[in-house]
């Protein structure tokens, strides 16, 4: 399939907000998603080794 880039879908892409995750114990972005089926979504932190659900969406700063 091939996307065809056109005005409309790059007023949409301009729109869309970009965001970060950051990790709860450390504030590093340096996240990682590790798929666990069943226990659900997990993230890793290469900073501090933080592995658990929880993970702050923030806003970039501008």
């Amino acid at each position: 399939m091939v996307r065809v880039q056109t005005k409309g879908n790059r007023a949409a892409a301009s729109r869309r907000k970009v965001r970060r995750l950051r990790c709860p114990s450390c504030g590093s972005d340096a996240l990682d998603y590790e798929a666990a089926m069943i226990t659900g979504q997990r993230y890793h932190c290469r900073s501090c080794d933080y592995l658990g659900p929880v993970a702050f969406d923030v806003a970039p700063e501008r």
